[in-house]
């Protein structure tokens, strides 16, 4: 499966999904699923956080906030948050 985004073509790395909190630095992720409860899930979709958009992980030191990068935007977010996100993470290929 290809993906174009802004002239630059993506493949996933792999077929699984993962919680967005497993992303390493760096990645690009297309947002599958949400698994959270319906108050931290309008939340998250607010923020930005929509099955089917492409978001970038900035930083990822296994403590404290997560750095994102959604659209235009960054967006610090906590590790137990993102575990709700599910995604899979992409790969840009030339």
């Amino acid at each position: 499966m290809l993906r174009k985004f802004n002239k630059i073509v993506f493949t996933p790395i792999s077929d699984e999904i993962v919680p967005l909190s497993n992303v390493k630095a760096g990645t690009e992720v297309i947002v599958v699923k949400i698994k959270a409860e319906k108050s931290l899930l309008q939340r998250l979709m607010s923020m930005g956080f929509i099955p089917g958009e492409k978001l970038k992980i900035i930083s990822n030191s296994g403590k404290g906030p997560f750095l994102v990068q959604l659209k235009e935007g960054k967006i610090a977010i906590g590790h137990e948050a993102l575990n709700k996100i599910l995604g899979i993470p992409l790969k840009i290929i030339n």
